[in-house]
């Protein structure tokens, strides 16, 4: 706004109706090229929803991984007190190993 009224002030009305007419053509040139390049911004929104994504499945992969620990944390427990154990104690802990195996493999597989 001021540089219209210092152009127009000190050149005269003809500069001023250049420099409107060149603001305008160079505004029309920008609005085009900002249009065009709207496709880029919606591939930038895309591949940061992708990387979100994949940053979930990161997640879930360790959250399985802490299950695993624990799962083999737990039948670790089970079989250092198998020693004390008679025969039968120790088929039973494996039991319970083996079942607990299959139904964490279920979960995981129901998602």
């Amino acid at each position: 706004m001021l540089t219209l009224l210092i152009v127009g002030f000190f050149f005269g009305v003809e500069t001023l109706s250049g420099v409107l007419a060149g603001s305008l053509i160079s505004g029309v040139q920008i609005a085009i090229s900002s249009a065009s390049n709207t496709g880029g911004a919606w591939g930038n929104a895309k591949k940061y929803i992708e990387v979100s994504k994949l940053y979930e499945r990161e997640r879930e992969r360790e959250r399985e991984r802490e299950r695993e620990f624990i799962l083999r944390k737990e039948s670790k427990e089970r079989f250092d007190d198998c020693e004390m154990m008679s025969a039968g104690g120790c088929i039973r802990a494996r039991k319970e190993l083996m079942t607990e195996r299959v139904r964490a493999t279920q979960s995981s597989s129901d998602r």
